[in-house]
């Protein structure tokens, strides 16, 4: 039997009518303080003709051909150590991570994230802790079991990371300071034209100072096909501003990524018609100034929910440098979408689906070299037929290739039916990435074992709570990874890494 695809669309649920205002009642009106400038209208489509196919190189204008459609070299793919690049085509803010042995700068330059000695490398593992258990949870009494998404960044400009956290069924932001020890507290609420939902934090504009961008919750059948933008203007002010983001009418999830090789970070969306029509990926180019270009959507072929353009970290399926799209659904194939530098896409494409075991299907994968070889590996989240979850981790072979890889053994208590949400953390600071898994009422640690798996580890690990969303941030400012979760139960949590 053959099981259908399904969005992978998350909602919890709250009293109507608790918290303050901008909840319910103000669903679908602009509160008066947001506006919607004219800079910031839809234009028209860009790109209308799409993408020109081709056979070799020698079929286009720029001599180069991926996937059978055009596409144009960037230069972190040029064969040569250029621009900020710390070894040749790797490292720096533009192109992929360097592997083992190249040169680099900073830990960021290297995909171990260890640079040692102005090389990348790895080191011995950090002994962890029974449990890892030194959680800090903060709740708005407000919030009313309601907590959404969340990202994590410098919103004051004090060096440390903070939090921006959305409330399913209310119209605001809530952003949480970081007194840089990892302690919380609340700051602004800058207001929202409807509910929010995805949220991400980027310097969209330019100015030194990161902006807020949110999509909305389409709840109970209100579609908005549209993006929220918070300016921020320092001294806590921000501005907002809403930006048409699809064709479709229900905006889903968000991401932030320079897709045209600009130095400006561009916005991503998926967008369908609920619950399981037609879906798309739009994406609107930055042009600078605050002002945003709406280009060609990529149609999808199912009513698929999600895509990660990244994950903290750039995409590229294929090896030429180009941030790609891996879209996140249901289903026995692995859709994806590669970019042709152009500002443009190749169609919906998919990834062989006997990569997975019989009967199984995946959601929310993770993308990373988890193998130490310098190709990106995919570790996703499946489910079989019996909706009974795990771990899989397919290994890379270049080019846009993977192999067969095998299932990771879950802990012996997670039978919880669902795909659990992954986060990538380096938590023994090895230099090999491992992974943090919600199972809905717990979190579990998955180390990595240096031959091409990850292995359960059997402490406990707190802070997760029912469907929480982690996204990673050192916040207390000793160098190792914290992840900061946000849950249905209404709070915003921080799991501090306390390997020694």
């Amino acid at each position: 039997m053959t099981r259908p695809r399904r969005p992978l669309v998350a909602a919890c649920l709250c009293v109507l009518g608790c918290g303050r205002s901008g909840g319910a009642s103000d669903l679908g009106q602009l509160p008066a303080d947001v506006s919607t400038p004219s800079d910031l209208s839809r234009p028209s489509p860009l790109d209308s003709a799409g993408p020109i196919t081709c056979r070799t190189g020698d079929d286009c204008p720029t001599g180069e051909c991926t996937a059978g459609y055009c596409s144009v070299p960037w230069p972190c793919n040029d064969k040569l150590k250029d621009g900020q690049e710390t070894d040749v085509d790797c490292g720096g803010p533009s192109a992929m991570p360097c592997a083992n042995g190249r040169v680099c700068l900073a830990d960021s330059d290297c995909w171990s994230r260890k640079c040692l000695g102005g090389k990348c490398g790895t080191k011995p593992a950090l002994t962890l802790p029974g449990d890892l258990s030194d959680c800090a949870v903060y709740r708005d009494p407000d919030w009313c079991k309601n907590t959404s998404f969340a990202d994590v960044g410098d919103l004051d400009g004090d060096g440390a990371p903070d939090v921006a956290a959305t409330m399913v069924r209310l119209a605001m932001v809530d952003v949480f300071l970081n007194d840089g020890k990892g302690t919380l507290r609340l700051w602004q609420q800058p207001k929202l034209p409807w509910w929010g939902s995805r949220v991400a934090v980027a310097d969209l504009d330019g100015d030194g100072r990161l902006d807020i961008a949110v999509a909305p919750d389409g709840f109970e059948g209100v579609l908005v096909p549209e993006l929220a933008i918070l300016w921020n203007e320092g001294n806590g002010a921000f501005s907002p501003a809403t930006v048409t983001a699809c064709v479709e009418p229900e905006t889903q999830q968000l991401v932030v990524e320079d897709l045209d090789n600009d130095g400006r970070p561009d916005l991503a969306v998926t967008c369908q018609q609920a619950p399981m029509g037609d879906a798309e990926i739009g994406w609107l180019r930055n042009e600078g100034g605050r002002r945003f270009s709406f280009r060609a959507p990529i149609l999808l072929t199912g009513p698929l929910a999600s895509i990660q353009a990244s994950w903290h970290t750039r995409v590229d399926l294929n090896g030429d440098c180009r941030p790609d799209f891996m879209i996140d659904g249901a289903g026995p194939g692995l859709p994806y979408a590669l970019n042709l530098g152009n500002g443009s896409f190749t169609p919906e494409m998919f990834l062989p689906a006997n990569l997975l075991p019989p009967g199984n299907y995946w959601a929310s994968p993770r993308v990373w070299d988890f193998t130490g070889d310098g190709i990106p590996d995919i570790l996703t989240p499946i489910e079989d037929e019996n909706f009974v979850p795990g771990l899989y981790l397919a290994p890379g072979t270049g080019g846009g290739a993977f192999g067969k890889g095998g299932r990771i053994q879950l802990g012996p208590s997670r039978v919880t039916p669902g795909i659990p949400p992954v986060v990538l953390a380096d938590i023994d600071q090895d230099g090999w990435m491992d992974a943090a898994a919600n199972f809905f009422l717990d979190g579990e640690l998955y180390q990595n074992q240096r031959n091409g798996t990850l292995a359960y580890w059997p402490g406990r690990v707190a802070c997760f709570e029912d469907d929480a969303n982690p996204v990673v941030a050192d916040m207390n400012g000793d160098g190792k990874p914290d992840i900061v979760t946000v849950s249905a139960a209404g709070s915003v949590g921080i799991l501090f890494d306390t390997a020694e």
